[in-house]
């Protein structure tokens, strides 16, 4: 294990080797995809557009192995470390019918790249990268490539349109410095033109300008506003909103002909009832006339809703049922007509991972039945383009393999298919054994997250942050069909939960490393400047599930790596191997309940490691496991019995419907300083909160040692407990070596009293204050400090 755990260090030559490979371009083996493709191997996200010569394609690529070399364990880890290679860009043009292609960038990160929807002259892109710690805004046209502005702050979601009036005007995404989203857009000579609240923005040329399509958010809502530019001042912006919460994921194009643009996007209730963020989605359409005061759902009210059949299916696990809901569409204008592809969950067995692309098409009678036009997989969440292309398109579609039940991807690619007018391939039938399912349409909860008033009593010198530990995404490859996108879950944790820091936690044993690298680097493009935490859960056995966690990106990739090449496998060998690799302190081990109460015995206490393990879950989606069943406490009293000094951390996990005892769980950390290192230490010193289903602070002291601290006191002992929440608290109690005292009545939404045991025996002891609230859900609250250990004096 010892060389195995310095072979992580030696990378050097393995990433020079892997980042130096050029993507193969080749024709498509009819075994993998249709006979008329080409493939980018490497490619994982891609965007196309028109020029004069005809379409072109631009992908991300990610020179990386699908599965470690099986010869020599330390050459495995060097290659797996690859994660921290450079990301690259691609640009593909046909010449003589032949497909060619050739690098223009190459950076520690991209964000992109975009084309312009309008036909322009010779390929043009956008795209953002990050060299060291500055990020750059680039453009490139004419066979090169310019740097149109550079920040220290992370540049995003880049935007891009091309005109004979306005010229090439491009733009991007990032945070003001209240954390806001602002699109700021630039002319062809890089200088500034204007800034605009907004997110995820779509821009297009138009008969007077551009216009300018962006997102606006609240915690309970997302609506569109379409802007009109015109000689480089903005107009009043246009609201389009749907019938239900969020109107979001949208795409914009402009009929050059005629003007109008046509708007589709995502329709959905608020997230907020569970995890399962991309359960339910319905797809409408919009047209705006040039100086219109509003836009009309087209064709018209009546036909706006795009017909997509509502399939759903049973997952073979419990009575659960998951949805195959249409997400990520793009438009196009082709002789004055919307055209409209979307994606749509493909169901072949359990935990399947993979997604279709679809066209509908607007005509005389409304919108048409979607037609199928991909045979192979491709992920929800990545980049695609359809191109009129002669008598037909061009389509220029991410794929890859995957067998389903929870495993990696692999031979990722980009291909460049030709898809004839009529495509229309048959729609995958589900499994029989999955059949006779019906579609769950989410409930509708709002005001879920509001922040605590301030406590009466609060530490001094401290300040209470909030996060998730445990959010999946749907890479996980658990609930692939219903978790949200990397981009939805920290839309989740910013807009809804209002979370000061922000994490996801991922099965990156299921994953490959070309997924590993896009969801991370989307976790860090989209948390708008907040605090970070990456997370992994390799399934380390015996005993709890385990999820280790790290603040700097390198050291996670490190992390990803060792656990990529060798598996979760067993505890011991997998803290042996964390410990030799990582110095003290870079990372952490967190054991989580899962099922089975019987895992919690003496035996698997023997497994514990104090230089990992300083915290545990006290609650997650599926149970509130440490205030347990009939006065006696659950995971992880057990631990706590032993000796053993471990704070408590909350975290939603995913889970089906069926199963949730709690909607969602967070994590407050009571931090010195608002970072990284504030957290860490926080979580290191067992300064920390675990609640479910609402923020509760909390703060208890005993002979003026706080939460988490150690104390020697003569009975009786009394407690001196602050709580504050945004809606009634209950009642409160203390949770004493596992057995639940009685409960005090508070009946507000602050309090400070003292809670006494008068019954405490000589010895060492631990006590959990326990809080219950209402929530905006019609389950409660449930709130726990960590522990304070406490030696009673005889």
């Amino acid at each position: 294990m010892g060389r195995q755990g310095s072979g992580l260090l030696c990378i050097a030559a393995a990433v020079i080797a892997l980042a130096a490979m050029a993507p193969t371009v080749k024709p498509a083996h009819a075994a993998d995809v249709p006979s008329d493709a080409t493939v980018i191997l490497g490619g994982f996200s891609a965007a196309g557009g028109l020029s004069a010569a005809g379409p072109y394609a631009a992908m991300l690529v990610y020179d990386l192995p699908d599965a470690p070399p099986p010869s020599d364990p330390r050459e495995s880890l060097q290659v797996a470390a690859a994660l921290g290679a450079p990301r690259r860009l691609v640009l593909a043009t046909r010449e003589g019918g032949q497909w060619q292609h050739v690098e223009i960038a190459r950076a520690d990160r991209i964000d992109g790249p975009v084309c312009p929807k309008e036909t322009v002259p010779g390929p043009i892109l956008a795209w953002t990268q990050r060299q060291g710690t500055q990020w750059e805004f680039c453009v490139y046209r004419d066979g090169k490539m310019k740097t149109v502005a550079s920040a220290g702050q992370i540049l995003r979601h880049p935007l891009i349109a091309f005109s004979a009036r306005s010229g090439l005007i491009a733009g991007c995404e990032t945070d003001d410095d209240k954390g806001e989203s602002v699109i700021t857009l630039y002319d062809e000579s890089g200088a500034r033109m204007l800034s605009i609240p907004g997110r995820h923005g779509r821009l297009a040329a138009a008969p007077a300008g551009l216009l300018l399509l962006a997102e606006r958010a609240t915690a309970d809502a997302i609506w569109l506003e379409a802007t009109a530019i015109k000689d480089g001042k903005s107009q009043p912006p246009v609201a389009i909103r749907g019938p239900r919460d969020y109107t979001f994921n949208a795409d914009l194009a402009v009929d050059p002909a005629g003007g109008a643009a046509f708007i589709v996007a995502e329709c959905a209730v608020a997230f907020g009832a569970h995890c399962q963020l991309g359960l339910d989605r319905e797809l409408r359409a919009w047209r705006l006339a040039p100086d219109a005061p509003e836009a009309s759902p087209y064709p018209d009210a009546a036909r706006a809703l795009l017909p997509i059949e509502r399939r759903a299916f049973r997952t073979g696990i419990g009575a659960s049922m998951e949805n195959t809901p249409p997400i990520r569409p793009i438009i196009l204008s082709v002789g004055g007509r919307p055209l409209v592809a979307f994606r749509e969950f493909r169901c072949r067995t359990t935990k399947d991972f993979g997604w279709d692309v679809y066209l509908t098409r607007c005509t005389d009678q409304g919108w048409s039945a979607p037609a199928r036009l991909t045979e192979q997989l491709g992920s929800a969440d990545t980049g695609y383009a359809l191109l009129p292309d002669g008598a037909g398109f061009l389509g220029v579609f991410p794929e890859l393999d995957n067998p389903g039940r929870s495993s990696r991807s692999y031979a990722h690619r980009v291909a460049l298919v030709t898809v004839p007018t009529d495509r229309a391939l048959p729609v995958p039938p589900i499994p029989e054994a999955q059949q006779n399912a019906a579609w769950r349409t989410p409930e509708r909860f709002l005001d879920i997250a509001p922040a605590p008033p301030a406590l009466s009593s609060a530490p001094d010198g401290l300040t209470l942050l909030w996060g998730d530990v445990h959010a999946h995404s749907l890479y996980s490859k658990c609930v692939p069909s219903a978790n949200g996108t990397p981009d939805e879950m920290i839309r989740y944790e910013r807009d809804v939960l209002k979370l000061d820091v922000i994490s996801l936690l991922e099965h990156t044993q299921f994953m490959s490393l070309a997924e590993v690298i896009w969801d991370f680097d989307r976790l860090e493009a989209e948390a708008g400047g907040r605090i970070l935490l990456y997370g992994t859960e390799p399934g380390i056995r015996p005993g709890r599930d385990t999820n280790i966690y790290a603040t700097s990106r390198g050291v996670f990739d490190r992390i990803c790596s060792l656990f990529w090449v060798k598996g979760g496998g067993n505890r011991a060998a997998s803290y042996r191997a964390l410990l030799e690799a990582f110095p003290a302190g870079q990372t952490v081990a967190l054991r989580h309940f899962h099922g089975d109460p019987g895992i919690d015995n003496a035996e698997s206490a023997t497994s514990f490691e104090p230089r990992l393990e300083v915290a545990m879950e006290a609650m997650q989606g599926r149970t509130n496991n440490l205030l347990g069943n009939n006065g006696k406490a659950g995971f992880p009293a057990i631990y706590l019995n032993h000796g053993f000094k471990i704070g408590l951390v909350g975290g939603s996990d995913h889970f089906r419907e069926t199963e949730a005892v709690n909607r969602y769980c967070l994590t407050g950390f009571w931090v010195r300083e608002r970072s990284e290192a504030g957290i860490w230490e926080a979580l290191r010193n067992r300064r920390t909160l675990a609640v479910s289903n609402a923020k509760v602070a909390i703060w208890a002291t005993l002979e003026g040692k706080g939460i988490g601290e150690e104390v020697a006191a003569a009975g009786p002992l009394r407690f001196q407990v602050a709580l504050a929440a945004a809606r009634p608290i209950r009642r409160v109690t203390l949770i004493r070596d596992g057995e639940v005292l009685p409960w005090t009545a508070v009946g507000a939404k602050k309090a400070s009293l003292t809670l006494e045991d008068k019954t405490s025996a000589p010895g060492r002891h631990w006590y959990v204050v326990t809080a219950e609230a209402d929530s905006a859900y019609p389950q409660p609250a449930i709130a726990h400090a960590s522990p304070i250990f406490v030696r009673v004096k005889q």
